[in-house]
Parts: C-alpha cells; structure tokens; sequence
C-alpha cells in the first residue's frame, strides 16, 4: 500500500489522533505528496483555510502541518489559526530543554516568554520572529545565544538572567532598537563595548 493509501485511510476514518502522531515522528517525511496535502486541508483545515489570506491549500496544509507539529510538541491549546496569528506566548516552568524549529513559524509574535525552563541552546530559526519585541530567556541553562540574534531587528528587551553565558555575540550591539539588556547572573567575561549604549543595561 502506497503512502497516500496510508494517509487517506487514516483521514477516512477520521482517526486524526494517529496522523498527528505521525507528523511527529520522524514518518513526516512521508507526507510530501500534493494530492495528500489537498486532502488533509479539505478535511481537516477546511474551517481554518479561509482565515490564511492569499494562501493557497497547499502552502496552509504546510502551515498548519509545522503548527500541528509545534502544538503536539508544546501540548499548546490552540487550533493551529489560533497560534499563527497570537501576538504572545507564555511557556514558562515547563521544563523544556529545547526549542522546537517550528517556532519559527508564528511569525506575529510580538513577546515571547520562555522564563525558568532547562533550555540549553536557542534554534537559529527563532531569528525569523522579526516582529518579537520582547524576549524573555532568564533562568535557563543557556550556554549560547546565536550570531544571527541581530535579524530581530524590532528586539527592544532581552532578558537573559541567570544562565551560563561565557559570552555574548558582537551581533548584540548591532541591534538599534533594544532598549533593555539583562545579563546578570551568568558567567560573561568581556561584553562588546557597543552594548555599553542600552539604555537599561544590566550585568
């Protein structure tokens, strides 16, 4: 039996707890035929298309594929139009180590919080998030913070407290809107002087 026969089993039967599963797994990389992505937004993204203005179906099965995958991953509560389009989120104390990828694709975040988890390291892919103005990373197990943070060009707070920084990226300084800079509580040993700049810089 062929992929789509597969897929579209599941689907018949409306077992979606399965395929969601499924586009957790490493079986995701199955799931890269057109005619599977039209049917998968007819039947179940059809109440959502609509709302994804000048999208086509396959690029919202896409979407919402990336979505579904994040709100399994996060056991987040939301449809996955709810979480295209919310402009905060709140994942604190949760005990999370690492960063999904798919976060990257709630491109409307403004602030994120991600205070009091285990995270050891941050994806690159967070820097697609160029609407973020705040974020929140303190009390965490970070070891890094990537070169390519400057691409949040709208960053104006930072907040990095209590992790395990030796150092920090000269990309930092080149960030003409952060306002606000906390490195307190970690163990840095030279900061760029253009940090020195930040209005409410701590360390």
């Amino acid at each position: 039996m062929n992929n789509d026969c597969i897929f579209s089993s599941l689907l018949y039967l409306g077992n979606t707890g399965i395929l969601n599963n499924l586009l957790t797994c490493k079986c995701a990389s199955l799931i890269n035929t057109k005619y599977l992505w039209k049917l998968l937004c007819e039947r179940n993204y059809k109440s959502e298309y609509d709302k994804f203005n000048n999208k086509s179906y396959y690029d919202v099965y896409k979407l919402c594929t990336q979505l579904t995958i994040l709100i399994n991953k996060l056991t987040l509560k939301y449809t996955p139009y709810e979480l295209y389009t919310i402009k905060e989120l709140y994942y604190s104390q949760k005990s999370l180590m690492h960063l999904p990828n798919e976060i990257c694709n709630l491109v409307n975040l403004q602030m994120l919080i991600l205070s009091n988890n285990e995270l050891v390291d941050i994806p690159i892919k967070i820097c697609n998030l160029t609407n973020l103005q705040e974020l929140y990373l303190d009390n965490n197990k970070l070891n890094s913070i990537p070169n390519e943070i400057n691409q949040l060009t709208n960053l104006k707070i930072l907040d990095l407290y209590n992790n395990k920084l030796t150092s920090v990226p000269m990309e930092l300084s080149q960030m003409k809107n952060l306002k606000e800079l906390n490195l307190e509580n970690n163990n840095i040993k030279w900061i760029p002087t253009g940090l020195l700049k930040i209005k409410k810089f701590y360390i």
